[in-house]
């Protein structure tokens, strides 16, 4: 998982694309896959105030033998979790609220959760794509 901010003239997917090499030192033949699929939109508070934020979000299947290394001194360790282990994380708040977002929306995508398994399904759709 990758994420930074989008720099003025700069291209969304080249945003993308330049995180996932800082941050991961995801090769470019990997990068080529990278699939936008929407975006999370929600309301945070910070030591500044109560603010909007709109991420773009992405898929990037990657293969089982790649291993993720930090390039840029941003990210401390990466883990492969099963999704049983996300969806137990997810519920011990052990992500930022962002990165919870993102998994939140893959799990959804996916199927891994779904109206017939999770009982707030609209509300945590809504939560995801709330009005900024």
């Amino acid at each position: 998982m990758s994420a930074g901010g989008l720099p003025a003239k700069t291209g969304i997917l080249e945003c993308a694309r330049k995180e996932c090499q800082e941050e991961a030192d995801v090769p470019n033949n990997i990068l080529n896959n990278l699939t936008p699929t929407g975006t999370i939109s929600f309301v945070y508070e910070d030591n500044r105030g109560i603010s909007p934020a709109c991420n773009f979000v992405m898929d990037l299947p990657v293969p089982l033998s790649w291993k993720p290394h930090n390039r840029d001194g941003e990210v401390s360790e990466f883990h492969l979790l099963a999704i049983k282990q996300v969806k137990e994380q997810l519920l011990a708040d052990k992500f930022t609220h962002e990165a919870s977002f993102v998994m939140l929306d893959f799990l959804i995508r996916h199927g891994f959760v779904n109206p017939d398994s999770e009982p707030d399904y609209m509300s945590i759709i809504e939560q995801l794509h709330c009005t900024i």
